[in-house]
């Protein structure tokens, strides 16, 4: 990820790439949260195992103004009460144009 966004053009010394463990205990004014995830994938989501939220609570609770989730939207159930279920409830659908 890092060498394709300094290919982009952004400057990565400023960015904390890594997984959601890497911002324990820090904040960002933006996360942006990939899910990796697409419709024919099967199995549990790494974010939903054990049914617990705090994976995604962490994502969430670093973000002080924005929080992106990349997505493919098939995957996400908001009748489902997994993490995943609630996280999508709250997220603002955009699609690629």
């Amino acid at each position: 990820m890092r060498y394709a966004l300094k290919n982009a053009g952004f400057n990565v010394d400023k960015l904390k790439l890594g997984t959601v463990d890497t911002l324990q205990g820090a904040e960002r004014l933006i996360i942006l949260f990939s899910m990796v995830y697409g419709k024919s994938d099967s199995g549990t989501m790494f974010f939903d195992r054990d049914n617990k939220p705090n994976m995604l609570n962490v994502a969430v609770s670093r973000a002080k103004d924005n929080f992106i989730v990349f997505a493919n939207t098939e995957i996400l159930d908001k009748r489902s009460k997994n993490p995943s279920g609630i996280l999508s409830n709250y997220l603002t659908y955009e699609t690629e144009k």
